[in-house]
């Protein structure tokens, strides 16, 4: 996250009081990623099915390919990389920067575990600034977040679509869904509500999971449009639309009084004209 921990005067004890910044939309997207990688790696260590396995194994992999980026893209913003890396005293405070590289290594369970600094520090902007801190760093940039929003629930639904198909039609009888990737495959084509037709749920369960999927993936991709629509629509000055029209109102009312005074000037002419 690239919301990183500040320090105000120091208090009558005279020790600094911790102040945690309101966390921007990126932020919030990442620690939400980072608390589902938690939430997958448990998921991963008690699943007994193969095909599911696989699936959560794959989705692990994902998030460190994410994880490394926003590590690259802390690494770049911070005020002092030594200190993002390291932490503010060597050795006595919690060097963030090494702990987010360290977490996105794939494979080890052990490294993984540190993504629960990530956890901590989206937990701590949570408590410092409440939910309506959260909602008002939400609306200030809605278009950011929701891009954000979109992801989220498309990956969401990609891996929880993908995992209870998993589960549940490579054992049906007639199933052509065989194995993790058909899975996944099936997941994805459904959510963009393509569905060629070659992988298929013959399973009631299997049919309702692909009943929630394309709805969802209606939804999302709604929210998509829209989304598109505004960025397209939204003025490099930061006006909106409304700002423009009355623009294009002033300057026809400028054009027509000029146009107006041009008629008056040859009215006048032609007056002269007649009188001589």
């Amino acid at each position: 996250m690239t919301a990183h921990a500040a320090s105000v005067p120091p208090s009558s004890a005279g020790e600094s009081v911790p102040l945690v910044e309101q966390p921007a939309p990126y932020d919030l997207f990442i620690g939400l990623m980072t608390l589902l990688s938690v939430v997958v790696m448990i998921l991963a260590s008690v699943v007994r099915v193969d095909a599911v396995d696989t699936i959560l194994t794959s989705t692990d992999t994902l998030f460190c390919v994410v994880f490394v980026l926003d590590f690259a893209h802390c690494y770049r913003r911070a005020p002092s990389k030594r200190t993002y890396l390291f932490g503010e005293r060597p050795g006595r405070s919690i060097p963030n920067g090494l702990f987010d590289l360290l977490g996105s290594i794939p494979g080890s369970g052990l490294l993984r575990a540190l993504r629960l600094f990530r956890v901590a520090r989206l937990a701590r902007a949570v408590r410092a600034h409440g939910s309506r801190g959260l909602a008002a760093a939400f609306f200030k940039e809605r278009a950011e977040s929701a891009a954000y929003v979109i992801i989220l629930a498309a990956f969401l639904v990609l891996l929880v679509g993908s995992s209870l198909i998993a589960a549940v039609e490579p054992t049906a009888e007639g199933s052509n869904i065989e194995d993790a990737g058909d899975a996944f495959w099936w997941a994805f084509v459904t959510i963009t509500t393509v569905g060629y037709g070659d992988r298929f749920p013959v399973t009631e369960a299997g049919r309702f999971v692909g009943m929630v999927t394309m709805a969802v993936g209606i939804g999302i991709f709604g929210v998509l449009t829209s989304f598109l629509s505004t960025w397209f629509l939204k003025r490099p000055e930061g006006g909106s639309p409304s700002d423009d029209l009355g623009g294009e109102v002033r300057a026809m009312r400028e054009e027509l009084l000029a146009v107006r005074a041009e008629l008056a000037g040859v009215r006048r002419l032609l007056e002269v004209d007649e009188h001589a």
